[in-house]
């Protein structure tokens, strides 16, 4: 039996990114930089920018799950066992990820 990957279909995610993902981690990082710096001279809009990291961070975060995932899917159409198992593992580890990114506004 072969799992039904028609999940990326159901209009919350798109299917193909148009921009390379690597160009949103630099992007990420620079944010990330730039808050740090907010964080430690407070500013008045920090909190403006600590949420746009947030989604930013998110959706980084998200793009490279999708990468995983048609990674996982291929792996699975190949039957390539040891590729499944990495593929899942890298999936696992953006899952919880993302959710230390979305709980980071309560720290």
């Amino acid at each position: 039996v072969m799992p039904d990957f028609d999940v990326i279909h159901e209009n919350f995610q798109p299917t193909k990114l148009g921009y390379a993902p690597e160009s949103f981690e630099s992007c990420a990082r620079t944010l990330r930089a730039a808050t740090v710096e907010l964080v430690t001279a407070p500013h008045p809009r920090v909190q403006v920018v600590q949420y746009d990291l947030v989604d930013f961070e998110r959706q980084v975060l998200s793009d490279k799950n999708l990468v995983e995932l048609k990674r996982f899917i291929r792996a699975v159409q190949d039957m390539d066992f040891h590729a499944m198992q990495l593929s899942s593992a890298e999936i696992l580890r953006l899952i919880q990820s993302t959710a230390d990114v979305l709980d980071s506004h309560r720290k």
